[in-house]
C-alpha cells in the first residue's frame, strides 16, 4: 500500500489526463494509473514469488 500510493503521489501530474478516463472510472472515482481489480498482496513464500514473478514475465510477454 505504501508503494502504491507513494508512486501515485510521483506521478499523478502524469497521468492525469481527461480522455482516459472512462465513464465507469468516473463513477467509481478511480485514477487512471490502477486498474480496478489490481490489490496489493504479501508474498508469503518463495513458490509464491515465483508464481508472481512469471505472471508479470506473462503479462509483459503479451503487452
Amino acid at each position: 500500500m505504501i508503494i502504491k500510493r507513494a508512486v501515485s503521489l510521483a506521478c499523478r501530474e502524469d497521468y492525469r489526463h481527461a480522455d482516459w478516463v472512462a465513464a465507469s472510472k468516473l463513477r467509481h472515482r478511480e485514477p487512471t494509473i490502477w486498474r480496478r481489480l489490481f490489490w496489493e498482496h504479501q508474498i508469503r513464500g518463495e513458490n509464491d514469488f515465483v508464481r508472481h514473478v512469471d505472471y508479470i514475465h506473462l503479462t509483459l510477454q503479451l503487452h
